[in-house]
């Protein structure tokens, strides 16, 4: 063969081979990449950081980064599991992938001791009862307002249905998991009987009660920044959110917006693996560093997302330690979201909180309105 002809074939193929991210032949293992996909803005910034650059150079395995969309409405697992090799999701999903067979289950995968040797099932916060996933991290779902002219801020969850003392739009998650359990704290039900009493006829029509006296007044958003953006343009006048987008909203301006002092729902992220990852091992072993003492306590230093196990609390840096969920700092009376009894019991709930939030605002059965009254930001 000519050797122009030949060197011309050879250069092809190392193009092809660098563009489909393919190994050579004899090109060791440890050189694929770990394909993370997690969350964008600070929170994807400080996980690459905080964990999966100290994984990469410990373990000389590549990473790469890539980041579901901040379109709240069009998140699918499907879409994702197939584009990535270790996954951070929030527990509901998990909880449903794992249910239907789409998640590797972490059988043997021993998670790290504390430094201190003590063993992770006792450091733990959270010990899931989910055999594919590993806690990752811990946030609140929080109902937020703008503190600009506010001159009673509120402070109890009932503030939220109070629209005479407090009037104006609320901008709100399509989301039962934590509407119902607002609705139910308003209506004076004790964090430790919330779920308890869901449970009973008595307490859904209560719970449905507390949410008609809303009704009409309810823009739903369906993208991540928009209720940070209705907040600081004045357009709602109460919004649920992530605490984590709170702080950083406030970053330029501390008193930008507030938070309800009570009623904040604690979650989960957590990680796992799609049953069709093309590198497993190396998933497996960056879920261990990822949920080992020291990577948590780096990432928490750099946002507000509490860590999942008790021995990273003292290695937090700054002041990150006020704005945790899982710390002793973190003083406002929270509940767990709990997933696997929403799995289990919720689904009469959902079904009528769906056909709740569908009805015709001008229909006096009716109730709430479409995020169409105010047009989507990118801000």
């Amino acid at each position: 063969m000519n050797f122009l002809v030949l060197l011309r074939r050879l250069s092809k193929f190392v193009l092809l081979s660098f563009l489909a991210g393919t190994a050579f032949p004899g090109q060791a293992a440890s050189e694929e990449t770990l394909e993370i996909i997690t969350w964008p803005g600070a929170y994807g910034a400080a996980l690459e950081q905080a964990i999966a650059i100290p994984f990469s150079e410990r373990t000389g395995k590549k990473t790469v980064i890539k980041h579901y969309p901040h379109d709240d409405q069009v998140f699918r697992f499907e879409d994702f599991a197939f584009h990535g090799d270790v996954l951070d999701l929030e527990a509901k999903e998990a909880l449903d992938a794992c249910s239907t067979g789409k998640l590797l289950p972490l059988t043997g995968l021993r998670l790290a001791d504390a430094p201190d040797q003590t063993p992770p099932h006792k450091d733990f916060y959270d010990v899931l009862q989910n055999d594919c996933a590993a806690p990752a991290t811990r946030f609140s779902h929080v109902i937020a307002y703008p503190r600009t002219g506010t001159s009673r801020p509120p402070a109890s969850i009932t503030a939220l249905f109070d629209l005479k003392r407090f009037p104006g739009q609320r901008g709100l998650r399509k989301d039962p998991q934590t509407l119902l359990v607002w609705a139910a704290l308003a209506a004076g039900i004790p964090n430790k009987s919330v779920y308890d009493v869901l449970l009973t006829t008595g307490g859904v029509e209560l719970v449905f009660e507390q949410l008609d006296l809303i009704r009409g007044h309810i823009i739903w958003w369906e993208r991540l920044n928009e209720p940070i953006s209705w907040l600081t343009k004045g357009e709602v006048a109460m919004a649920s959110t992530f605490y984590p987008l709170v702080y950083q909203a406030n970053r330029e301006d501390p008193n930008r917006l507030g938070t309800l002092s009570e009623g904040q729902i604690a979650d989960l992220n957590v990680w796992v693996i799609p049953n069709s990852a093309k590198n497993t091992e190396t998933a497996r072993a960056f879920i261990k560093h990822a949920t080992s003492t020291r990577p948590l306590a780096a990432f928490s230093s750099l946002v507000p997302y509490g860590s999942v196990r008790r021995s990273s609390r003292s290695l937090i840096a700054g002041e990150m330690h006020r704005h945790m969920p899982s710390t002793p700092d973190t003083s406002p009376p929270s509940i767990q979201l709990d997933h696997r009894w929403w799995r289990e019991h919720g689904d009469y709930l959902k079904k009528r909180f769906a056909a709740w939030a569908m009805a015709d605002a001008t229909n006096p059965e009716g109730s709430a309105q479409t995020s169409a009254k105010i047009p989507p930001t990118d801000e």
